[in-house]
Formats: structure tokens, C-alpha cells, sequence
């Protein structure tokens, strides 16, 4: 990665997109919640920005805010609820 470089976070789970998880990794907590749980669906694939359906946002950013804030579908499904187990 470049010095430069703005690393993203993933909207669809924990950490960046750049550091996928281990497929060792993978397999090893599915076992384990299917050992808890039951047998497991497939995993759904990884989602796009663009296969979400994201309402519009109800305010716009203000100008003064827009060098710190941003109303992008990128931004907002980062900031997401649903990022945790309950």
C-alpha cells in the first residue's frame, strides 16, 4: 500500500476491506457456531455499495461540515447499525 493510501473499512463486517479473513479462519468459527447452533446455511456472498438498497438521506451535509462528513453510500453504510453481535 502506498503512503498515500486510504485504507476502507468494510460496511459488511469488521475490519478493512484489504485483509480478508483466512479461509482456515472462516471454516474454524462456522464449525464452531454450527457445533452450537446446528448445521449453518451457505454464506451469502460478499455485498457491493451498490446492491444495497440505501434510502435517501433525510438532511444534507452542511457545508461547514463537509470536510469532516459525507452523506456517500460508502460513508453511510460504514457508520451502519448492526455491526456487533447482541
Amino acid at each position: 500500500m502506498s503512503a498515500g493510501a486510504c485504507r476502507h473499512k468494510k460496511f459488511w463486517g469488521w475490519g478493512y476491506e484489504d485483509e480478508p479473513v483466512p479461509l482456515e479462519e472462516a471454516a474454524a468459527v462456522r464449525a464452531h457456531i454450527a457445533g452450537l447452533l446446528g448445521p449453518l446455511d451457505e454464506p451469502l456472498a460478499v455485498p457491493t455499495v451498490g446492491a444495497i438498497d440505501l434510502p435517501r438521506p433525510r438532511l444534507e451535509v452542511p457545508s461547514t461540515l463537509q470536510a469532516i462528513a459525507s452523506a456517500e453510500p460508502i460513508d453511510r453504510l460504514t457508520h451502519a447499525y448492526g455491526k456487533s453481535f447482541p
